[in-house]
């Protein structure tokens, strides 16, 4: 009995040193995110000539898997701060994202039968009333399912590699 427990222990050792994650939507609703740093194409610079250090913007897309059609999407919250969600409804079946760090981290979302994969773009809130988080967790996505809301944590976020400015 002791060395099927400590068989079982390595096993799971192993499995979480793995590179590669997945997600396939087996509760009513996964999430992981993804993001990259945006920075401006071109050098400000003051009245003077003198370069104007960039303004470095974060783009978050999160992914979200549900077995249910979503009605509207509320808002986002990772890394404290918050963000408005605008969702598109996939007809991909996986998505892979591939962390552009040195880790080579890559994350496989695949998408049950009788599923739907919603790409969520964030977009950072304007307006000064922040929700009040009903979720102690670092990052959430909240959504409404036939009226009832959901608050659905963000299991992972993986940054990739962004899309080059001009």
């Amino acid at each position: 009995m002791k060395m099927m427990s400590a068989i079982v222990l390595c096993i799971i050792s192993v499995a979480a040193c793995t590179q590669t994650s997945n997600i396939s939507g087996n509760q009513n609703a996964e999430a992981v995110a993804s993001y990259y740093y945006r920075l401006p194409g071109t050098i400000a610079v003051d009245e003077n000539g003198n370069e104007i250090p960039p303004i470095i913007d974060t783009v978050y897309t999160v992914y979200v898997i549900t077995k249910d059609s979503v009605d509207h999407w509320e808002t986002a919250c990772i890394k404290g701060k918050y963000f408005d969600a605008y969702a598109t409804l996939s007809s991909r079946d996986g998505v892979v994202l591939e962390s552009a760090e040195a880790t080579d981290e890559k994350i496989n979302i695949e998408v049950p039968p009788q599923s739907r994969l919603w790409i969520v773009s964030l977009s950072p809130r304007v307006d000064s009333k922040e929700p009040k988080p009903e979720h102690g967790g670092l990052a959430w996505i909240e959504f409404a399912i036939a009226g009832k809301k959901y608050l659905c944590p963000i299991k992972k976020l993986i940054r990739v590699e962004g899309i080059p400015s001009v």
